[in-house]
């Protein structure tokens, strides 16, 4: 059985311009072996839209933040105090976000880091886990900035929930809305860097619930933003994004992408399919295996200002790659 942290409640009394509320900081310690540490909406009392989450600088071995709502002016903070919060050596995965909403994840809760989150060493030798940060279980309205991903053996930061029996989401009943991922540091990662958005928007998910299976379709990303980040050795794409209705990719920097040479996962930044009314500009992709660029998307994706050096960079296998490669992922009528 997974031990569970010890937790602080620390109530405070936050002035704002012209008026003053009540709020409630709470405060999680790391703890002192390798244990799983959850922060669960469902069974903290107090928590209200507004109110910050604070950890304690210092070693975790594994994040799950669950059941978590602020609200649109008034997200939850999850911030790091005092010094740099390190998640490490955990097999299955750092930091899970699910099925939260209005959530603020930052590492800005002390000057001396520029990181204040760090994941790392998330090695599995199977055919699943090893991802750094994770948003699903019908996450929406989640903003993260400032954490350092490396090391790990599957995706850095994954974002999109997946057709269940116990998440069965179609296409048409829910939209992932409002996520802001910026200023972040991923690099040495096994597969992609980011996965953002499900790619299965042409053929689906088949889904056996009560012994009945039924095909069911992703959801969409609508006003998705991923910007200012860094992206270095990447074994899959660099950024892959699918499903996103509108989305603004700009200001990143993606390197060294591919290197392992799967034909099928090689590019810089993919606008992939089901995406649409994207805008792709002022980016710098350097020295991949892969495309730089590759638009598999519906239509209405704009591409401007963007650096490209060296796209197939030490390719290994055969063809050649591109600096823009535009294809398409067909819908279903």
């Amino acid at each position: 059985m997974i031990k569970m942290m010890i937790i602080l409640f620390t109530f405070l009394l936050l002035n704002n311009v012209g008026s003053a509320q009540n709020a409630v900081r709470l405060t999680v310690l790391p703890p002192t072996t390798n244990i799983r540490t959850t922060i669960d909406g469902t069974t903290i009392k107090g928590l209200i839209p507004g109110d910050t989450i604070l950890f304690e600088h210092g070693a975790y071995y594994q994040i799950v933040i669950k059941n978590i709502a602020g609200a649109k002016s008034k997200p939850i903070v999850v911030l790091n105090k005092s010094g740099q919060v390190v998640i490490a050596n955990n097999p299955d995965f750092g930091l899970k976000i699910g099925g939260c909403s209005y959530l603020k994840l930052t590492g800005k809760g002390y000057n001396s880091y520029y990181y204040g989150w760090l994941i790392k060493d998330i090695i599995t030798t199977g055919v699943s886990g090893g991802n750094g940060l994770s948003i699903d279980d019908l996450s929406t309205n989640i903003e993260v900035e400032n954490v350092e991903i490396k090391n790990v053996s599957f995706v850095g930061i994954f974002a999109k929930t997946d057709p269940s029996c116990a998440f069965i989401e179609q296409l048409k009943t829910f939209s992932m809305k409002d996520v802001f991922i910026h200023d972040c540091y991923l690099h040495k990662i096994g597969h992609e860097g980011m996965y953002l958005g499900s790619s299965k928007y042409k053929d689906g998910y088949s889904v056996t619930c009560n012994n009945i299976t039924s095909t069911v379709y992703p959801h969409l990303l609508k006003n998705l933003k991923v910007y200012n980040n860094i992206v270095d050795s990447t074994g899959w794409d660099g950024i892959q994004i699918s499903c996103a209705d509108t989305c603004k990719v700009y200001n990143n920097r993606v390197s060294h992408d591919s290197y392992t040479d799967v034909s099928s996962q090689m590019s810089g930044i993919m606008l992939g399919g089901g995406s649409q009314n994207c805008d792709c500009y002022n980016n710098r992709i350097i020295d991949g295996h892969g495309d730089a660029l590759e638009l598999l998307g519906l239509g209405n994706i704009k591409v401007f200002n963007n650096l490209i050096v060296n796209p197939g960079k030490d390719f290994l296998l055969t063809g050649a790659k591109h600096g823009v490669y535009v294809g398409s992922v067909t819908t279903n009528d």
